[in-house]
């Protein structure tokens, strides 16, 4: 099986990582070949972003990304090995926000936009 198809009766590997960046590079060390989608925290939010786990846009921190930027402040992150996953997040909890794909990330083993 594809890693991006899920058998209907798996239970979701996403976990949302909300107000603490540790957890969350904790968990892209753990999942290199996984996906990440970075929502703004506002739910009427149109801003999504999909990348890669290991991304350098949301993990490293900089001029743009201090300490705290990824998690505890603007944005939070939805991780998850299976990229089916996040669109259906997306849909469901982000339904008005558009499906943008990170250029550095896209075309990265078959990870791209529709």
């Amino acid at each position: 099986m594809a890693e991006s198809q899920t058998p209907e009766n798996a239970q979701t590997s996403l976990q949302t990582f909300d107000s603490d960046d540790t957890p969350f590079l904790e968990w892209m060390q753990r999942n290199p070949q996984g996906f990440v989608i970075n929502p703004e925290r506002r739910f009427a939010s149109r801003y999504t972003m999909y990348h890669r786990a290991g991304c350098h846009h949301i993990s490293t921190y900089g001029a743009g990304h201090p300490e705290g930027g990824f998690t505890q402040r603007q944005y939070i992150k939805v991780c998850t090995n299976n990229l089916q996953e996040l669109l259906t997040w997306r849909a469901q909890h982000r339904s008005r926000a558009d499906d943008i794909y990170c250029q550095t990330c896209e075309g990265q083993d078959g990870f791209q936009g529709g």
